[in-house]
Formats: structure tokens, sequence, C-alpha cells
């Protein structure tokens, strides 16, 4: 993991909807939210094969803020991008992109006209 992170070189991991996160990604995580003179202490100490890194509680709250920024861009793009592709298909309906105000479970104010949720979308158009 190391050798490619300080390569620069492109890593991939999965996420499942069981909460079960690959330990590449947590390991990214955990650097990527680490600062940098705690890395430079690991770093060190990895020469020593038996070091382990310590995570304090502050540092889990902000790798619990990171990952939840992280997966609401990832929905975000996901919602953008079946907008589009629906969109087109059934007349032009404008469907809700953002984790915001509910996110899936978003519903539109009766009083205001604007992006359809979308169990609002699935009750008009999927269901028929």
């Amino acid at each position: 993991f190391w050798k490619l992170l300080r390569s620069g070189k492109k890593m991939t991991a999965t996420v499942s909807s069981d909460g079960t996160i690959d330990p590449i990604l947590l390991t990214a995580v955990v650097t990527a939210t680490m600062p940098p003179r705690a890395i430079n202490k690991y770093l060190d100490s990895m020469k020593d094969k038996t070091s382990k890194i310590t995570i304090s509680k502050r540092h889990q709250r902000v790798m619990r803020k990171y990952l939840l920024f992280l997966f609401c861009r990832k929905l975000e793009k996901l919602m953008a991008s079946l907008d589009s592709g629906l969109g087109n298909q059934f007349g032009g309906v404008k469907l809700w992109k953002k984790v915001t105000e509910g996110g899936l479970n978003y519903k539109l104010p009766e009083d205001n006209p604007g992006p359809t949720g979308w169990f609002s979308f699935f009750d008009s158009f999927a269901y028929i």
C-alpha cells in the first residue's frame, strides 16, 4: 500500500451497502485524514514491522466526516447521471440530485414547483 501511495498510482477499492469497506480504502482514508507529522512518524517507525497506527477519537470523527463527504459526492454524481438519462425519456422531468433535504427521500413542497423526488418519480412513471 505504501509503495502505491508514494508512487501516486491510482488505487481502487470496493464498498458494499452492508457497511463492509475494503482495507485499501480504509487505509487510504486513514492516511488522507492524518496530519503530515503523524504520517512521517509512522513512516519512520515502519522499519520495525510490528508498528501500528493509533487512531484517536478526533481522527475517527474526521474520518467519518470525510467518508460521508466522499459518499455524498458519489451519490450526487450518480443521481445527476440518472437524471440526465431518465429526464429525457420521461418528458423532460427534472429529478432531485442533491443529498440534502432527504436525498432519495426528497419530497417536493406542494407550493414550490421544482425537481421531482425519486419516490414520486417512480410512483408516477415506473409502476404504471
